[in-house]
This record gives structure tokens, sequence and C-alpha cells, in this order.
């Protein structure tokens, strides 16, 4: 009987195991290595050479962090004595665990367990196997139990500008919708912020080109011409226009800038003006004492989180790494408005 051919996702992982080897093997670059491994591969398959750069890229740069948690799971062992198949399937399970919400865990743990049986010896899968067990187990206690399809989160826009690489993050974003609608991750809402409006508006010819182009559209288009893409791509067009305006999830409104101040939240949500929601400034400071809900809204960069009853503007201006107090990334756990803070680590452009 013929064996079943594995699924498409593990041969892009097979793929990314053989780059590893090269990588390792001769100190090349690691675009010397997507050249000549990744991209003829998957050269007609957009989708999964996105994947496969991702995961190979990522896992080049968590080497060091997925060692030390190696380390931690073997006992008396010296790492470089581990066979580099286990070594190397390891370090790429770990990046999914650690970097890549929208893969569930235990799929993870059996793709690696299955990458290590087809290209290790007769002990490799038992062993990856053991070691993703534990660590998995660690790493859920450590975040007080990871994220599942019971969780929400919302997203209040701004996916494109300024950063490295706004293609890389829509494709990110499209990855957790498709976890999200097929419940293998959290539920996850994707509101529509103004920078999102002006690339919907420069692919339609409409709108202020120069606008967008002088806010970080110049940036966000060399970094498509950069990866290949002579025009912005329709799975990444269609995704944004699939974006909404607002949300009412669990007692609070979500909006990219804000509402209305002079009108009702109920009224803001009967009638919602796109031109406020992802543009104004107007409730920084203002009388609240219309909304009757509170509001979640970023767009607008705050030193601190500004935390009222009526409003939680959760903007840090992780762009803006040259100003006092800025240059940080902002969630907020709700109901409790538990803050979760980090500092921007990429490059940032104008």
């Amino acid at each position: 009987m013929s064996q079943p051919r594995p699924n498409k996702r593990r041969l892009v992982r097979e793929h990314v195991l053989q780059a590893l080897y090269a990588y390792e093997a001769s100190q090349d670059t690691v675009d010397h290595v997507i050249a000549t491994i990744l991209r003829p591969a998957y050269a007609e398959e957009k989708q999964y050479l996105r994947f496969a750069e991702r995961l190979f890229l990522k896992t080049a740069d968590a080497r060091t962090e997925a060692d030390v948690l190696i380390e931690k799971h073997v006992e008396n062992w010296d790492l470089n004595r581990l066979a580099r198949t286990d070594r190397y399937v390891l370090w790429m399970a770990i990046t999914e665990l650690l970097y890549f919400p929208d893969i569930p865990p235990k799929v993870t743990l059996n793709e690696a367990v299955e990458v290590a049986r087809a290209f290790g010896t007769d002990k490799s899968a038992s062993f990856v196997n053991g070691i993703l067990d534990a660590l998995l187990a660690r790493l859920a206690e450590d975040a007080g139990g990871a994220l599942s399809p019971g969780d929400t989160l919302v997203f209040v826009g701004d996916y494109v500008d300024r950063g490295p690489d706004s293609p890389a993050v829509l494709d990110r974003c499209i990855e957790l919708e498709v976890a999200s609608d097929y419940g293998t991750g959290p539920r996850c809402v994707f509101l529509r912020g103004n920078h999102d409006q002006m690339m919907i508006d420069y692919a339609d010819g409409v709108g202020d080109a120069d606008l967008w182009w002088i806010n970080g559209g110049r940036t966000t288009l060399a970094a498509y011409e950069a990866r290949g893409d002579r025009q912005l791509p329709a799975d990444h067009l269609a995704f944004l226009r699939r974006t909404g305006l607002v949300a009412d999830i669990g007692g609070f409104v979500f909006a990219h800038a804000g509402l209305d101040t002079r009108l009702s939240v109920a009224d803001n949500l009967a009638d919602p003006d796109p031109n406020i929601i992802l543009w104004t400034r107007k409730h920084i400071g203002a009388d609240l004492s219309a909304w009757e809900r509170p509001v979640v809204v970023g767009h607008t960069p705050v030193a601190e989180v500004l935390d009222v009853p009526e409003l939680l503007a959760i903007d840090t201006g992780a762009v803006f790494t040259h100003r006092p107090g800025l240059g940080r990334l902002t969630a907020v756990a709700l109901p409790e408005r538990r803050l979760i803070s980090v500092a921007t680590v990429d490059v940032v452009t104008r």
C-alpha cells in the first residue's frame, strides 16, 4: 500500500529544515538560502512561499532563544551532541510555539514529530515529542494559559506603513483571520485604520496619494517591491476591505481613532462617520459625558495610556521611537483593563 502524501505545510516545514541545514553548513546569507532553496520550490505558490520564508527567517533569528529552552529540558546533555536534525526540528517547532500564535500548539507538535520521524533516527520522533511536551507545559504555565478559540483579539487598525515589512504584517493578519474562521485560534476582529484606508484609496485611484506617500506609503510600496510584487496583492487588499469601522464586544466599543463626542455611543454605532472614526483626535481632553459606554481607541499617540471610565486610548506611539515616552506597542486585557506593553524593536521608517 502506498504511503499517504504529507500535507502541504509539512512539505514546507521539510523545505525549511533543508534551508536550516544549508544555512548552518554554508554560512551563506539568509537571502541566498531563500533564493536557492525556498523560492524555487514555491515559485508559483505565494501563500506557501510566504509561510516558508517567515518560518525560516524567524527560526534563524530565534536559534539562541530556542537553544536556551531546549537546554532546560535536556538533562546532562551537551547541546552540541544533539543530532542536527533533532535540534533543527526543535528550533522550528519552538519558533512556531513562540511566534506563530495562529498555529495550534498540538499541530506544531505533531508536525515536528512527523518531520523528525522522516528525517531523523529511529529515536528522533520520541525525543522531539518528549522535549516539546515538556516545553508546552512550561509555556502554558508561564503564560497563565495559552489563547484559545474562546478568547477574542480586537485589532484597532493601521496594519501598514512606517514599519519595515507591512506585507508580512498583512500575511500574519490573514493567517490569524483564517485560524479564527476555522475555530483553531482565538476569535479575531480586525478594524480599519486611517493608513489602511489610504492604501485602499491608493489602489482604487481615489483620495490623496501624496498624503499616503508622505505618511508611510512610500515605505510600504518599497517593501512590496523588495519581495517581487509589482502591484498590491489582491488578497491583501481584500483583507483590508473586509475590516470594519467599529466593534461592540463584551461591554466595550472599539474604533481606530475615536467617536463623535457630541453623540452617544449608541448613536455613533447606529450611524458611524468614517471620517471621524478613522481620523478624529477631538476626544482627547474633551467632555465625554455623552458616552454611556467605554470606548477603546488608538491613533493618537500618548506617553501614558489614557484610562478613564469613558475612554481607553492605548496608542503609545510605536512608530515614534525618537520621542520621549513613546516607542511602545500597547494592548489592553479586558474587562480588567490590564495593560500589556512592549518596546518597539524593528527599524522604523517614515
